[in-house]
């Protein structure tokens, strides 16, 4: 990781991490501004890290933010209009308001859509660095670390308006151009953005996301006291990318080998859900699945401690957060195969074809039944998943962040920013 200019000597920066959101709608995006929570407050020295959200989104952070770590809440009056709210609730992927927003622009125009400047609030501060933690950002003349965490509207463009793909096209691309350094998962999401956007591959950093679920406690009964049957787990949004109808159609499969296999579904319910409701009746699926919504994250710990294992048939991904948390809960994955989750879960997983429901079956009855198979993968997704670890990413974003500012880096940082082994 390189970067022009020349150092100035150390000295502590005042370090602005956006996490403005609606809670319980942004999945992934929610379980990183957790994780940089808890690792940030974790980081010794005399750097700040002011968490900017809205006074009604973001309390859940407050446990997790300890000593330089704080959260500033930002006044209603702070990019909470009509207009604002419309633009992230667009960046945000709701179908609903996007479609709204499609019927509204003829009579107002695109510019009720157009990407916003600062509100002033971030200036106020005196930060040295923004670190836009989810794709939501504005024009700004502090220096920026930009993380849109996929490219959804170019590979899976179907699932969009015409007018929401414009959009996350031009606000991408605006904010991947302001900042200093654009933040990836993958380096094949390094490489994506690099081909798409014409972005200098030296100016994207590539930091996977550690698991936020990685230690199991008990005592959530609100579900899983009622889940006294073996089940696999399948937590993920329910996105059409994300496949619930192939995994159904597995499911139906197996049903018909005679093999009695369970899934646990969690996530926030979308207006896909109603498609996915009708398929389960279609199969005759009713007593083989269930369907939690979004679940806290005490309970969510508690659905991977229990699982058998985890499926995950996604046809597309940023990173898949939830295979390295079955590799630190300790159970076994079937997933998809895609280059990014190849990237990811190298082979500690049972891979299938996601648009092959044969195949899908295959690989859950393997880690349903085969108890040698699963004893070896659990062993390889623990040693994968070893190092990766909050701690770790966040002394590579204060990395990032001293070498945004220009300020001289310890050797640690220096080590930190080299080009990187993805999970060593």
């Amino acid at each position: 990781m390189t970067f022009s200019g020349s150092p100035l000597r150390q000295r502590a920066l005042r370090v602005a991490l956006d996490v403005r959101m609606p809670r319980s709608q942004w999945g992934g995006v929610q379980q990183l501004a957790q994780g940089l929570a808890q690792g940030m407050s974790g980081l010794s020295g005399d750097d700040e890290y002011l968490f900017l959200g809205y006074p009604d989104a973001v309390s859940w952070l407050d446990p997790l933010l300890a000593g330089r770590a704080r959260r500033v809440e930002v006044p209603p009056a702070h990019g909470r209009s009509g207009r604002r709210r419309l633009y992230d609730a667009l960046v945000a992927r709701s179908p609903s308001v996007a479609s709204a927003a499609g019927r509204i622009a003829g009579s107002l125009g695109r510019s009720v859509l157009s990407i916003p400047n600062s509100d002033g609030l971030l200036e106020s501060l005196g930060v040295d660095v923004v670190h836009f933690v989810t794709p939501q950002a504005y024009r700004t003349g502090v220096p920026s670390l930009y993380q849109p965490l996929d490219l959804l509207h170019v590979h899976v463009p179907e699932q969009f308006s015409t007018l929401h793909r414009h959009y996350r096209e031009t606000a991408y691309r605006t904010f991947c151009e302001q900042a200093v350094v654009v933040a990836s998962m993958t380096s094949w999401g390094r490489e994506d953005l690099a081909n798409h956007f014409g972005i200098d591959l030296n100016r994207i950093a590539v930091v996977p996301l550690p698991p936020v679920n990685a230690s199991p406690e008990t005592g959530a009964e609100q579900h899983t006291g009622r889940l006294t049957e073996r089940y696999l787990l399948y937590p993920a949004q329910t996105w059409p990318h994300k496949n619930h109808l192939g995994l159904l159609e597995a499911l139906a499969i197996l049903r018909d080998r005679n093999l009695e296999v369970r899934i646990v579904f969690t996530g926030r319910k979308t207006e896909h859900f109603r498609a996915i409701a009708r398929r389960v009746e279609e199969l005759r699926l009713e007593g083989r699945v269930a369907f939690l919504g979004y679940v806290d994250d005490t309970e969510l710990r508690e659905l991977y401690r229990r699982a058998t294992g985890l499926v995950f048939p996604s046809r597309f991904e940023g990173w898949g957060l939830p295979i390295v948390e079955a590799f630190a809960s300790g159970i076994p994955v079937a997933c998809s195969d895609i280059s990014v989750l190849r990237e990811v879960a190298g082979d500690a997983v049972a891979y299938f074809d996601p648009a092959d429901g044969t195949s899908m079956a295959d690989a859950i009855a393997r880690i349903w039944t085969d108890d040698g198979l699963c004893e070896a993968l659990r062993r390889a997704g623990h040693e994968r998943v070893r190092h990766l670890t909050w701690d770790r990413a966040a002394r590579t974003y204060r990395a990032l962040y001293r070498r945004i500012a220009g300020v001289e880096l310890t050797d640690e940082a220096r080590w930190l920013l080299q080009p990187p082994t993805l999970i060593a």
